[in-house]
């Protein structure tokens, strides 16, 4: 047989589409009500004339998110032929009447549908295999054109056969399959050529394709998630056009009438739980949804769907309707949601102000309607990224070089924040260099508690039903459940240098127990080195490895302290590199997609990034867009103690800035508050811990905690409580306790709701003016030693070889990491050397910061993560 000739030309088969869609349209009803399918039948055993059943009743197609948007649209205008022509007898299964219909059509409109998925699965892994093993050109060109960027269905027939062993993995049975779609390539060939498709010979071809399609589409699926995730390339961001069949397509799905009644599993925001399950989360509050729904059409739908203004009204209205469902599905759970679309604003944002424009807004629709600080502060669930809602973008407290001195590409100068948005634009003190005023701003009452549904920037290659859609029913079946329940406790992996540490923070918190493996597992934590997820997956892994990563899998709440990257191609969180030559991972961001956490919460660098990275190197989207409804993480680098710093005299608590906060938000989270409540008083017991244990916490990392770390997901969502409350026992660490207790204290400077501070902290207040000393970036080309006593102080000359030993020995800091060097001057009077430590290894870049005093004695010493 010829497998060459199998296919009209695109443009010919368009014709014929549309031709016998207008003819089928001419009388059509309105679409029909849902219907769900039974599992296709076997292909195998059929005989050529279908009973008088099978030829009334047709199975449904499974519908994997996953699945391409053409062939969507496809599937889509299948089932609107069907539908039109529809004379219901029961909701399920389907039945269907067949009078006058063009069969010839509907075998190439769905064999077409195989085709695409066959492409962006198979053909790409083939391409994958021949690009990185180069003998596979020599051996397997003469029969199939591999430089064609698509291919037929013929063609996958001799594709399949010649690399059986290759796709064994991801189809079980190659042999199996590339049977069953030979007699669907002869259907479609006689279809596309004779256009004499009868009754029969079409239901036959539908038994055959439903079973093939719905045997094997979430395998062709999972294979095309693994392509994604393994690329380290970036792909330009296409701009997404309609075609006809489209357009008809979408003027019906806005018209709100139901298009989905093939898919088996149909995902709802519809509450539809018996009554006595309602209002399970408890008491009421009010919230408001943020977004931009036009920002939102353009992103999923493409520039078109805004230039024609019918188009655009149908496909804002149809993500409004979306919104107001998820709103009124909240009511029924005590969760009050009104809806603010920005676009209804446009020609009154003055869009030069950025992310001010937007908080003004917000101020005036407060206003408007009574919303004030006062009271319980309502939810702010922000729907969309940093192009659709602006996260507001402030000086990074630690960050103190001058402009002359900046890196280009310094990614730490500036910090990404959600949390002006949870107060007025008037409470929000901001300087010429856009440093902020926090103790100004933790004195005033929360108006909002914020969490956000992050996008990727740019043109979207989801689908709306597919991430926000998706999101809205994942949250609502769990408000139904009457919250997340963590039945297995938070799981803890650390990298090996913060093992201690992470002990320390994690104390009186509940663990999933995890038994003790030398090196791998102690008190519950898991530890990276050793483990790394590459041993559990390597043709000779390590058991102690798989059974890390079964864990991390299985927990129902995972908690980090790995280092992170802002680098595009890194996306795990990471241990230390040790005597390997890369750092060991201990967990990928596309593990997330077979991971079962519903929480997440890390101290990682950059471990909540996602403005401007594609979801497959951000750890945030992928997990927020699978299983996690709770991700609460750091927009820049996270600083804290390591194990090494716990030994030295300046040291006076065991757990410093980030872990301090981690182990109040914890604390919070477990209690069963929502999950943005649990952040921000978080950060008040954190400010009020600083004010109680005086000069442990200094202002620079004190600053940037409080800022970079925010919440994603929706605020009001939270665990069903597995802790009596939050006031967690102090901390013992060498023969001293350490005040971390919350409870009502005397010295306290937290309000009676404990969302705001009373008073003045120093850590917060504290202003500082620097003058560089030294700076790498602009040194001249000698060595580091040199350079530093050319251009600093005579004072710094006589304490040099001091500090530098001390910070060596105890430290582990070589002299020639350093980075830059300050002179600082307080407005408390002090006066002292801040140094900047880099240390960069393989792509992972750490930093360590260490305050001297005049005398060269050792004032403070932190890293990242």
């Amino acid at each position: 047989m010829d497998f060459y000739d199998l296919d009209k030309s695109l443009d010919e088969f368009y014709r014929s589409l549309d031709d016998s869609v207008n003819n089928i349209f001419k009388d059509a009803d309105n679409l029909l009500t849902d219907g769900t399918g039974n599992e296709a039948p076997s292909p195998i055993q059929q005989t050529d004339t279908p009973t008088e059943q099978e030829a009334q009743t047709m199975p449904g197609l499974v519908r994997d998110e996953r699945l391409e948007d053409r062939t969507m649209s496809r599937i889509g205008t299948f089932e609107k032929i069907y539908n039109e022509i529809y004379e219901s007898q029961t909701k399920s299964p389907i039945t269907f009447g067949y009078a006058d219909l063009d069969y010839s059509v509907l075998v190439t409109l769905l064999s077409s549908c195989l085709e695409i998925e066959l492409n962006a699965s198979i053909y790409k892994k083939i391409q994958q295999i021949r690009k990185n093993d180069p003998s596979y050109k020599a051996t397997r060109d003469t029969d199939i054109n591999y430089n064609q960027s698509t291919q037929t269905l013929g063609s996958f027939i001799l594709i399949i056969s010649k690399f059986e062993k290759e796709l064994r993995p991801y189809l079980d049975d190659p042999r199996g399959f590339a049977k069953v779609l030979s007699k669907i390539s002869t259907y479609r060939n006689n279809a596309a050529h004779t256009s004499a498709t009868s009754k029969n010979q079409f239901l036959k071809f539908y038994q055959i394709f439903s079973w093939l399609f719905n045997s094997y589409i979430v395998k062709l699926m999972n294979l095309k998630a693994s392509l994604k995730s393994s690329s380290f390339t970036y792909s330009t961001f296409g701009n997404p056009d309609f075609d006809q069949e489209e357009q008809e397509y979408l003027k019906k799905i806005t018209g709100c009438q139901n298009s989905d009644r093939f898919t088996q599993k149909e995902p709802t925001t519809v509450d539809d739980q018996p009554e006595e399950c309602r209002h399970a989360a408890g008491e009421s509050r009010n919230g408001l949804i943020f977004t931009n729904c036009k920002r939102l059409a353009i992103k999923y739908f493409g520039s078109n769907s805004t230039s024609n203004p019918d188009v655009e009204r149908q496909i804002v209205s149809h993500i409004k309707k979306r919104m107001k469902e998820y709103a009124d599905a909240c009511s029924e759970f005590g969760i009050h949601y009104s809806i603010l679309d920005v676009s209804q604003f446009d020609p009154f944002l003055d869009k030069t102000q950025g992310w001010k424009a937007y908080l003004k807004l917000l101020d005036r629709y407060c206003d408007q309607h009574g919303i004030s600080s006062e009271g319980t502060p309502w939810g702010l669930f922000i729907i969309g990224g940093d192009d659709v809602i602006p996260m507001p973008l402030v000086n990074n407290p630690t960050y103190t070089l001058p402009e002359e001195m900046e890196s280009a590409d310094e990614p730490n100068k500036d910090v990404d924040t959600d949390l002006f948005y949870s107060y007025r634009s008037d409470q929000i003190a901001l300087d010429e260099k856009l440093n902020v005023d926090l103790n100004k701003l933790f004195t005033c009452n929360p108006r909002f508690l914020v969490g956000r549904l992050p996008l990727e920037n740019d043109y979207m290659e989801t689908r709306f039903e597919q991430d926000i859609e998706n999101y809205f029913a994942r949250s609502i079946d769990t408000y139904r459940k009457g919250g997340i329940h963590i039945k297995t406790f938070p799981l803890v992996t650390s990298c090996e240098s913060s093992k201690k540490v992470a002990q320390y923070m994690t104390s009186n918190i509940p663990l999933m127990p995890v038994k003790p493996i030398w090196g791998y597992v102690e008190n519950n934590i898991i530890i990276s080195p050793p483990y790394a997820v590459s041993d559990a997956a390597a043709d000779t892994f390590s058991q102690e490895a798989k059974y890390c990563l079964s864990n991390q899998l299985s927990a129902d709440m995972l908690v980090f302290i790995l280092h992170g990257s802002d680098l595009p191609t890194v996306h795990e969180y990471l241990g230390e590199a040790k005597n390997r030559q890369k750092h060991t991972i201990g967990f990928s961001a596309d593990m997330f997609s077979a991971c079962n956490a519903q929480c997440v919460a890390g101290i990682c660098c950059f471990g909540a990034k996602y403005i401007g990275y594609r979801r497959s190197y951000s750890a945030l989207l992928q997990a927020i867009y699978n299983r996690t409804l709770i991700f609460m993480g750091s927009s820049r680098s996270a600083y804290g103690y390591f194990d090494c710093h716990l030994d030295l005299p300046h040291a006076s608590t065991p757990i410093f800035a980030a872990e301090v906060f981690m182990r109040y938000y914890l604390a919070c989270l477990l209690s069963g508050i929502c999950a943005a409540e649990a952040l921000m008083k978080a950060k008040i017991m954190y400010i009020d811990y600083a004010n109680r244990n005086k000069g442990t916490e200094k202002s620079q990392p004190a600053g940037l905690t409080l800022l970079e770390f925010n919440l994603y997901g929706d605020p009001f969502q939270k665990v069903t409580p597995i802790m009596q409350d939050y006031h967690i026992p102090d901390v013992k660490s060498n023969d001293r306790e350490h005040e971390f207790s919350v409870r009502p204290q005397s010295n306290s400077i937290m309000s009676g709701n404990e969302l705001k501070i009373n008073g003045i902290v120093d850590c917060l207040s504290e202003k500082r003016t620097y003058s560089t000393l030294y700076c790498s970036e602009h040194a001249p080309s000698q060595g580091t030693g040199n350079e530093v006593r050319e251009l600093v102080d005579q004072n710094f000359k006589m304490i040099h070889n001091q500090f530098t030993k001390n910070l060596y020995n105890e430290l582990g800091v070589p002299p020639r990491e350093l980075y830059s060097m300050q002179k600082y001057t307080s407005s408390t009077g002090q006066e002292g050397y801040s140094l900047l430590y880099r240390h960069k290894e393989s792509q992972l870049m750490q930093e360590t910061i260490v305050e001297l005093d005049m005398e060269g004695n050792i004032q403070s010493a932190i890293g990242s993560f």
